[in-house]
């Protein structure tokens, strides 16, 4: 099982060519994704295009709001979520949306190109409920958008407020004053090693001393186990000997390189252990060979933010281990890892497959992003051409016979997948272009009520814009504004539709840009297993070291390994 496809192709061509890689270096390291770092790896906006809209038809019906062009991208979307915001509940509710940070961990949140799974996903789902079913919470509720950051900048991220709240593994030791947590959700969790199927004699911790062992840089794990041979030395034992790798790489990377027999062993938390051993058979947990105190998985959040800290408490005490839907959730995902192996069915394979590049090319000539028009397209059809509504919307971008021929779009014939296409991205660029492009108005405002015009109609959202002013509401903000009026004004569908596309781009894109950066110190592991069968230990340690280019140097402090040739 290979998680990341590509994720030690580079590794298998400088095995053939016996030529390594420059070493990672700190400063190879993903920063924290706040604004600068996140524009510096997206594109820059481009001038729009210089399309025509002739002076009737939908044109007609919108003349007086015609307004100059702006290029339109999911870009907006990513920086709302990511700006700084430190207010607590209240401001949260008003805003719209709470951010769920979560590590790029397919356990958590994967995409099978189709739908988000996992459980953070599940759990998000659950707390938007809750939190509507609170006293004093809006009609519209709020959204919860699991955003993807790597693991070990997200405590620093949570205090920082480039997200709201998070899950951490804590235990009295890890605990930071300017952190709050809730009351356990699962309780009692340990760090255990994991072996490779080859690796014998280990009985003691004496006896892994022996055996070097792997961990990600500045990882809870690697936090722990320098803890625990400080205390070994204190006490006149043998520290393990700790190797540490590229910090992009998750416990789950390392795992799976313990399987194929790359490395000989590592470190995770006794339940994710047991989890991925269902996943990678050949490896051996050791549960009884405790590698720290017992912890305790909680939410976590700012502590200038007692109400988020309240109703996350309340909120544990219904989805914690133990309850019903806390074991629910468990056994869906935690059970087995086969559902990580399925994802990606062949159907969804082959309508991203036929969708994708079609959904490329015009997100390029219109000015879109591609994955934020597949996140929309998802929620009009599931990417199904063959798809008709009950009202005649036709394909994969539910395109309305009439829209189409209008002049504004000019493609009467919709039922080829790339007229289909072509014709919904032109009219969703017209709508966001004529009707939402005002200069004050807020980038990811227009880019949501764009949306909300494409599922309502124009008029249904300047119905709902002119519901809000009577409401007392701004009529140019979405969350909690035009998302209130029109669920009054048109219906639910609307309000439904841009949060699902919102909360599905969101976590996607994030977690695309991990997975980028975590796969760059490797690459694929497709048939590395065989090209190191014949190594002996000591080679293949030099291979890790010296070929991959993944280990880093030890922490300051830390004790020195002895010779890998032993």
């Amino acid at each position: 099982m290979t998680l990341r496809p590509t994720l030690l192709a580079a590794a298998v061509a400088s095995l053939a060519a016996a030529t390594a890689p420059p070493p990672a270096t700190a400063q190879q390291m993903m920063p924290r994704p706040d604004l600068a770092a996140l524009r510096a790896v997206l594109p820059e906006p481009r001038p729009a295009p210089g399309y025509e809209i002739p002076p009737h038809g939908l044109e007609a019906l919108a003349a007086a709001l015609l307004a100059e062009t702006a290029p339109l991208d999911g870009d907006v979307l990513i920086e709302a979520v990511l700006e700084p915001r430190t207010g607590g509940l209240e401001r949260m509710r008003d805003r719209g949306f709470l951010r769920m940070a979560v590590a790029p961990d397919p356990l958590m949140i994967a995409f099978d190109g189709e739908r988000a799974l996992g459980v953070a996903v599940e759990i998000a789902r659950e707390l938007e409920l809750f939190l509507a079913a609170q006293p004093g919470a809006s009609p519209t509720p709020t959204v919860v958008v699991p955003t993807p950051m790597p693991r070990r900048e997200i405590a620093a991220n949570v205090i920082e407020g480039l997200t709201d709240f998070t899950t951490l593994t804590v235990s009295r030791a890890d605990e930071d004053p300017a952190l709050a947590y809730t009351r356990p959700l699962i309780a009692d969790v340990v760090d255990v090693p994991v072996l490779g199927a080859g690796v014998e004699g280990v009985e003691t911790l004496d006896d892994l001393a022996g055996i070097p062992v792997y961990l990600s840089e500045d990882s809870r794990y690697a936090r722990g186990a320098l803890r625990l041979n400080a205390e070994r030395e204190a006490a006149g034992e043998p520290p393990l000997d700790l190797r540490f790798v590229d910090g992009r790489l998750d416990d789950y990377d390392l795992i799976e390189m313990v399987e194929i027999g790359l490395i000989p062993a590592t470190v995770a938390s006794d339940f994710k252990a047991r989890f991925w051993q269902t996943a990678y058979e050949g490896t051996v947990v050791r549960e009884d060979l405790a590698l720290s105190e017992p912890a305790r998985i909680a939410w976590s959040v700012r502590a200038s933010n007692p109400e988020l800290l309240a109703v996350l408490d309340d909120f544990a005490e219904t989805a914690r281990e133990g309850t019903l839907l806390g074991n629910v959730v468990l056994k869906r995902y935690m059970s087995t890892a086969d559902w990580i192996e399925n994802i990606g069915t062949d159907e969804a394979r082959g309508r991203i497959a036929e969708v994708g590049p079609v959904i490329e090319k015009y997100a390029a000539q219109f000015e879109f992003d591609p994955e934020l028009l597949i996140a929309q397209a998802y929620q009009e059809s599931q990417l199904d051409q063959t798809r008709r509504s009950h009202v005649g919307a036709v394909g994969v971008m539910q395109v309305m016979p009439a829209t189409a021929a209008d002049p504004v779009v000019g493609i009467p014939a919709i039922d080829r997948l790339d007229d289909n296409v072509h014709a919904g991205v032109k009219y969703l660029r017209w709508l966001r272009d004529t009707f939402f492009d005002a200069p004050d108005m807020d980038p990811l405002d227009r880019t949501l009520l764009a949306f909300a015009a494409y599922n309502a109609g124009p008029g249904g959202v300047r119905r709902a814009q002119r519901r809000a002013e009577e409401m007392g509401l701004d009529p140019d903000v979405w969350f909690e504004n035009v998302e209130l009026a029109i669920q009054r004004a048109v219906s639910r569908e609307p309000a439904i539709y841009v949060r699902n596309i919102f909360k599905y781009y969101v976590s996607y894109r994030l977690l695309a840009e991990l997975d980028a950066q975590a796969a760059a110190p490797l690459g694929d592991m497709t048939g590395l297993e065989d090209e190191i069968a014949d190594l002996a230990p000591a080679e293949r340690e030099r291979f890790v070291r010296e070929e991959l280019g993944i280990v880093v140097p030890a922490p300051e402090g830390a004790p020195i390994p002895v010779s890998a040739d032993r």
